[in-house]
């Protein structure tokens, strides 16, 4: 054998031992998945879909109407969800629109569609999977993304178990997103949820086992004017219409998550840690990721746990 080759075996061997863990860290963040459900909503879909048409929770001040749900037609059809002073009822002082899903997701699932949010005080746009049933716990599961009307350049994450919330995690968003569609998703599986903004991850929680299935919900509210926690929350509305857009609705199964985002932090400040996967832990800190989330430590507004 050469020089040159038995320069290279020690080198070489070395670079063998470490593949199996290159191969997992580049295979880690790669989603498995299949559509169980979209909608690019070119009509308002009966068959998927319902509009609710009730009172909503005691702490939002509107009342579902169907005909505040509306597909907008044309070429680039979105769902419209329209807020105004016509047609609240039951002591409500609004009416505006929700849209729920027929079906129940639960397990890996990735849910994602693209919103362009309704700005101006006291407005909450929002996409959430919410437990259709209890499977027997005092309260409901729900993952959240929710846009605050009156500073549209945020987003805030959050997520019940069991009725406990307190798991709020606001990301600023770099852009207005009442300006435009953007892509916002959630994916759950192996007891860990991420956020993504435009496909980007931006925050990632553990969760003490699984949530329970649930049916996807998009809405537009304000809030009631006697629940002073919630109007401290997202303030008030005083104008008299207001229009929230979705489109490209698509709910996929997934089999793993990437949890290569172990926490966040900022002004000293840290959520809650994610395990890495072995190949990330083995390459190094470098891999840990920093973006701008400010964590909110005081409690949720009263019942959003409870909220279609």
């Amino acid at each position: 054998m050469d020089a040159d080759k038995r320069l290279c075996l020690p080198h070489c061997s070395r670079l063998m031992r470490g593949l199996p863990f290159i191969v997992l860290l580049l295979v880690a963040p790669v989603l498995q998945a299949s559509s169980l459900f979209q909608d690019g909503f070119d009509s308002v879909d009966g068959d998927k879909w319902f509009a609710l048409d009730r009172p909503a929770a005691p702490f939002m001040g509107v009342q579902w109407r169907k005909d505040h749900v509306q597909a907008t037609g044309g070429a680039d059809s979105r769902l419209a969800l329209t807020l105004d002073r016509n047609g609240g009822a039951n002591g409500k002082e609004f009416a505006s629109g929700a849209y729920q899903s027929r079906s129940v997701f639960g397990g890996g699932i990735r849910a994602e569609a693209q919103i362009q949010v309704a700005a101006g005080d006291g407005l909450v746009t929002a996409m959430f999977l919410y437990a259709k049933t209890n499977n027997g716990k005092a309260h409901r599961d729900e993952i959240d993304i929710e846009f605050l009307g009156k500073d549209p350049t945020k987003v805030q994450f959050n997520y019940f178990a069991e009725g406990q919330g307190g798991h709020e995690a606001v990301v600023d968003l770099g852009f207005d997103a009442s300006q435009a569609l953007h892509t916002y998703a959630f994916e759950t599986a192996n007891n860990v949820i991420n956020w993504y903004v435009d496909d980007e991850l931006k925050y990632s929680a553990a969760v003490n086992g699984p949530l329970d299935p649930g049916q996807l919900l998009l809405d537009l509210w304000a809030p009631d004017a006697d629940h002073e926690g919630v109007l401290n929350w997202a303030g008030q509305f005083t104008g008299d219409t207001a229009t929230a857009l979705f489109d490209n609705v698509q709910i996929s199964s997934v089999k793993t998550v990437n949890r290569s985002l172990t926490s966040a932090r900022v002004e000293g400040i840290q959520t809650s840690p994610v395990p890495l996967p072995p190949a990330v832990v083995l390459f190094g800190s470098g891999w840990l990721a920093l973006v701008g989330v400010r964590r909110l430590w005081k409690a949720s507004p009263p019942g959003l746990g409870m909220r279609a």
